[in-house]
């Protein structure tokens, strides 16, 4: 049954976003498709966290006039892996503003109804899908140092739904609940920071970076040496990619501090070419550089819009589709 906006008024979208013109560019098109497709909570207020400095003055009215209500807020960056400024969205609410917060990655569009989200999640208090497939080694010993849980409880926490066995979402996109948020976001903040520096707080480690990280990883090493390395060395100890730490941060806080959590089918935020297997449209589409290289600064007039409207692949072609009504649009309330 259909979920109507009176049913969820404390819901809060946010954004965590750069002063750049590829982000400004982002936040349009996913500002657009939420006020257009998101159902009854297409009308949700926004915040949009921007990292150490806002848009120009120009570009931040532009948005704000066209995509209400929604707020800018300005918050210092976090140190370490540029993913960690997203925990600022853990921050960027006062209490009397929420009940349930729905974080969105700024290249994911909406495209359907987000109501979906919330029945998903249910009363949990964090919720997401799983993080991909990753060059991880011995995760669970990982999660072991970076919870601090005995034995016995971390493997009750065994999760076969996940590729690393244990709990790993993906972060570009979540639920979660006041009522939850306070007991793990410090926690994962630390983690994540705890993990990125680490490989600088000792020689010793800074060594077992270089042959994990940029030795081992098939990111950086060469098809030739893969293929090699993959056969006769392991990692030294556990080893996450640097990109993954706030994956890690949030998945052990999680953990760490028993949150309730409920893992989201993979349709809820789908980032593949085709339609999911039950042939709808999902509620989000994560248009993820690694798969989709789009010039995030030619987003709406670049050579990738007709490529992709003519694409056999359906969800490239609807994403194009979606540029291109909303530069029609913009252009007819500019005119």
């Amino acid at each position: 049954m259909p979920m109507r906006r009176e049913e969820f008024p404390e819901v809060h979208i946010v954004l965590v976003a750069e002063p750049r013109r590829g982000y400004a560019n982002m936040v349009t098109l996913l500002l657009y498709s939420l006020r257009r497709n998101g159902g009854p909570l297409r009308t949700a207020p926004v915040t949009m966290v921007m990292n150490g400095a806002t848009m120009n003055d120009s570009a931040s009215r532009r948005i704000q006039d066209r995509f209400a209500p929604l707020r800018i807020r300005v918050m210092p960056r976090i140190p370490g892996p540029i993913f960690a400024s997203k925990f600022n969205a853990m921050y960027a609410l006062d209490d009397h503003e929420w009940e349930t917060m729905v974080y969105l990655d700024c290249d994911i569009v909406v495209y359907n109804d987000l109501t979906e989200l919330l029945r998903r999640a249910g009363d949990a208090g964090f919720a997401a899908i799983a993080a991909g497939q990753q060059s991880f080694h011995d995760y669970r010993r990982l999660l072991s140092l970076c919870t601090a849980m005995a034995t016995e409880e971390l493997e009750s926490k065994r999760d076969d739904r996940f590729s690393t066995r244990y709990p790993l979402f993906h972060g570009g996109m979540y639920v979660a609940r006041r009522s939850h948020i306070e007991s793990f976001r410090r926690d994962a903040l630390a983690i994540c920071h705890d993990l990125f520096s680490q490989r600088y707080s000792s020689p010793r480690q800074f060594l077992r970076f270089l042959y994990n990280d940029r030795l081992l990883n098939p990111k950086y090493a060469s098809h030739v040496f893969e293929r090699t390395a993959g056969k006769f060395l392991s990692p030294l100890g556990p080893y996450c990619p640097l990109w993954c730490t706030e994956q890690v941060g949030l998945a052990a806080a999680i953990l760490r501090n028993r949150v309730p959590y409920e893992l989201l089918p993979d349709r809820c935020v789908w980032n593949r070419p085709f339609y999911p297997d039950d042939g709808i449209a999902p509620p989000l589409f994560h248009y993820m550089r690694g798969i989709y290289p789009i010039d995030r600064n030619r987003l709406f007039d670049g050579a990738w819009v007709n490529q992709y409207r003519d694409d056999p692949q359906p969800m490239k072609r609807q994403l194009a589709e979606l540029v291109i009504e909303c530069r029609k649009d913009m252009e007819a309330e500019d005119s």
